[in-house]
């Protein structure tokens, strides 16, 4: 599929990431000026720096670049990442959770904090069983069926009128 502009999506797509660090690929035709290789990149750069510090003709030309460089790297990162938020929005699956069962999902939080905040086990024992009746609350072996105890007063809890 082409873009207006008659690119690829797929050579737009065309990069690499490694430790948070996005390789994108540009292709580069030949022009008048020759081929550019990674050798005269290299001997380019020392000298493009040194006629920017020194104010050399054409320092003014070069570094106006290098900000038009930096400017748009700035755009595609934050185009990429939009461009990524959006698929991962897209592919993830969206929870309609309404504001009563948030509210009922920290009461129930809630009241499994408190019911582990009792050390004693015989407290706990005591408080499950106005919950969740004497004969019931006597089944549990305490302390190694403690949070089985917990789980069965919040749900005991949850599931009667407030």
């Amino acid at each position: 599929m082409l873009t207006k502009k008659g690119n690829h999506y797929k050579t737009l797509l065309h990069m690499q990431l490694t430790d948070n660090l996005m390789t994108v690929y540009i292709s580069l035709s030949s022009n008048l000026l020759g081929d550019i290789d990674q050798v005269a990149i290299d001997k380019a750069i020392p000298l493009i720096s040194e006629r920017i510090q020194s104010e050399k003709k054409p320092a003014s030309t070069l570094e106006k670049n290098l900000h038009r460089i930096e400017h748009h790297r700035e755009q595609l990162r934050d185009a990429y990442m939009d461009l990524w938020q959006s698929y991962f929005y897209m592919v993830t699956p969206q929870t309609r959770e309404t504001s009563a069962a948030k509210a009922a999902s920290a009461v129930e939080e809630a009241r499994y904090a408190m019911l582990r905040s009792i050390p004693d086990d015989k407290m706990l024992r005591s408080f499950c069983a106005v919950t969740i009746g004497e004969d019931a609350a006597s089944e549990f072996i305490l302390p190694d069926e403690r949070e089985q105890l917990i789980k069965a007063a919040v749900t005991t809890m949850s599931t009667t009128k407030e």
